[in-house]
């Protein structure tokens, strides 16, 4: 046989092993971590199934939303535990993003978390409001009472003077901003779990959150998402969404197929 011919084959037969290796990877995903891409020029097909139609346009990995809500799938191999979803893009004069995990197909109920919430932007950005952190929760005050959350807690401040948003734990009285974009004058402090965005040179948002994937529903399409924008005024721009970064983990071969 010729020396070219083989050795041809051989490096036909080394791309094809290549080549099963790398989907094999893709689909067992033995070390139980994976990430999928959507973004412009380095699209995954496992985010996929962006609908309805008229509500959006999709070009070259990047969206724009004109009409609300928006629904994709993220295609995964096989179940995984825990989802965080990075986003990049820019709100175009919409106050507020969220995205959500269905959970319930039957009764069609989503777990909804905040991307993009132009009012509290505005207070984390503002010299006259403080701002305490601790891990993923957020305590801005107008008037710095108090110097650290578990003080804050421990001692709350008057329910008329204290507003709360997508903060489950907190079980006193308070004003819900939910769907508002202005904030009473009476209110002083403001505790949250949302993360303001980081803000890029490019003039374009990103934001972090994160899913518990266990009890979640999953099909043949894997995870279905939705992207809802509160308080939608057609007479904005659209939304654009430039880049999803899906960050899967699970467990790995080896505990996915002990008995």
């Amino acid at each position: 046989m010729n020396k070219i011919v083989y050795y041809f084959r051989v490096s036909l037969w080394l791309m094809l092993a290549i080549f099963v290796g790398f989907l094999s990877w893709k689909i067992v995903v033995p070390g139980g971590k994976i990430a999928y891409v959507m973004a412009a020029g380095a699209s995954d097909d496992f985010i996929e199934q962006f609908e309805p139609l008229d509500r959006l346009t999709v070009s070259d990995g990047r969206i724009k939303i004109n009409g609300n809500p928006i629904y994709f799938s993220l295609r995964t191999p096989r179940p995984f535990d825990k989802l965080r979803l990075t986003v990049k893009y820019k709100p175009a004069g919409q106050p507020l993003i969220a995205i959500g995990l269905l959970k319930n197909r039957a009764a069609w109920s989503y777990e909804v978390k905040p991307l993009y919430n132009e009012l509290i932007n505005r207070l984390y950005h503002s010299a006259d409001w403080g701002i305490i952190e601790n891990d993923h929760t957020l305590l801005l005050q107008r008037r710095e009472k108090y110097d650290s959350l578990r003080q804050f807690l421990a001692k709350p401040p008057a329910p008329t003077s204290t507003a709360v948003y997508d903060y489950d734990a907190w079980q006193r009285p308070a004003q819900k901003i939910d769907g508002n974009f202005s904030l009473a004058e009476s209110i002083n402090y403001l505790i949250t779990n949302y993360q303001p965005p980081k803000l890029l040179p490019d003039g374009y948002y990103e934001s972090q959150v994160e899913f518990d994937l266990r009890g979640a529903e999953r099909d043949s399409h894997g995870y279905k998402l939705m992207v809802s924008l509160p308080g939608w005024n057609e007479a904005d721009a659209a939304v654009e969404i430039v880049a999803i970064k899906a960050e899967l983990s699970g467990k790995t071969w080896r505990e996915f197929f002990k008995l």
